[in-house]
């Protein structure tokens, strides 16, 4: 294409960008955009400026869409962000947790392994066993992902936290930082939540997944707290 106006064409950046982000894997969580007008680049670029989105307190979809985002709660909700990434899955999640009670991620998790994604989940010890001994007659979400095919349960056996929240979906994406799976945790406290989509930073999650996974003293649950042994 030769350019002899010394503009460049709005079509020409609207095209651009879309390449960008497919080159990046970036697939944005959030609607897709309304198409715009042609219009002159410098009028193209104002339009930008004046379309970027505000953050909402209220809002409860995420929009945004880069290689690396950042959101924090309680001003977004970030079970919403989690249940959407999860929902995504095709063929596999690999999660950490330390504290597992939020009921929309426990049937997210369900509903993608009706569908044959299989799913791995590694729970501190103290936590889960908690988790399993305050349920008062209805049975812990952790235990429920347990029984579900194609969900496999793995407990720390060491008395040292497994305190990482994490997970990361078919090797696309990985979910990083300070909130734990619960509701309090994800829509009232102060946490953060970092979605990555640099395959370097996926694949080093995947073998420190790994490593834990395949520790010898891990332990499984099926039937209640009791079959958790002490830690050491």
């Amino acid at each position: 294409m030769t350019l002899t106006s010394g503009k460049v064409p709005a079509s020409f950046i609207t095209s651009l960008v879309v390449a960008l982000l497919a080159m990046s894997g970036c697939r944005s969580l959030g609607p897709e955009p309304q198409s715009q007008p042609k219009s002159t680049a410098q009028n193209s670029e104002s339009s930008l400026r004046k379309s970027q989105p505000v953050p909402d307190p209220e809002s409860t979809t995420p929009k945004t869409c880069s290689p690396t985002e950042i959101h924090y709660s309680p001003e977004e909700n970030l079970e919403q962000f989690d249940a959407e990434l999860l929902a995504r899955a095709q063929s596999e999640i690999e999660l950490t947790a330390y504290s597992f009670t939020d009921r929309r991620i426990v049937q997210v998790l369900e509903e993608r392994a009706s569908q044959g994604v299989s799913i791995k989940i590694y729970s501190d010890h103290a936590s889960t066993k908690e988790e399993l001994s305050r349920a008062k007659g209805e049975e812990a979400g952790i235990l429920e992902l347990a029984k579900t095919s194609n969900i496999e349960v793995r407990v720390k056996r060491s008395s040292t936290p497994a305190h990482m929240k994490a997970y990361e979906v078919d090797g696309r994406v990985l979910r990083t930082g300070s909130a734990n799976f619960s509701a309090s945790a994800e829509k009232r406290q102060d946490n953060d939540l970092l979605i990555i989509r640099d395959p370097n930073l996926i694949s080093q999650y995947r073998s420190k997944f790994l490593e834990m996974w395949e520790r010898r003293d891990n332990e499984t649950i099926q039937s209640g707290s009791e079959q958790l042994a002490n830690p050491r």
